[in-house]
């Protein structure tokens, strides 16, 4: 029976391949020779990757950032309030108010505090 992929390999060209594996010319086909029994540990290693390519936002208050509004579609300059929570911003702006994702906003200018 043929195999239906997209290559269109023959057979004849599958067996060459299988039997120059099986002989050993071609190197580099076959099992993986790292096997993995702690799954824990796998776990682990995998959040500590995950933490330190983590976005870090660093807002300040004071700091003018940019957003577009979700009621108007149009582009809104404003200044932070205050961290809320993880990932959220106070932003001050003309409509008043606004708790914003960290995401939405882009920073355009920070306030240099000359007393520190």
């Amino acid at each position: 029976m043929r195999r239906n992929n997209k290559l269109k390999i023959s057979d004849a060209v599958r067996r060459d391949i299988g039997k120059q594996i099986r002989s050993g010319e071609i190197q580099g086909v076959g099992q993986l020779a790292v096997n993995i029994k702690d799954m824990s540990a796998l776990r682990a290693v995998k959040q500590e990757i995950r933490d330190t390519r983590k976005v870090q936002w660093s807002y300040q208050p004071g700091d003018m950032v940019r957003f577009v509004d979700y009621w108007t579609g149009k582009t809104q300059m404003g200044m932070v309030v205050k961290m809320e929570a993880e990932g959220v911003v106070s932003v001050s702006s003309p409509n008043g108010l606004q708790s914003l994702s960290v995401r939405s906003i882009k920073l355009v200018d920070r306030l240099d505090d000359p007393c520190e």
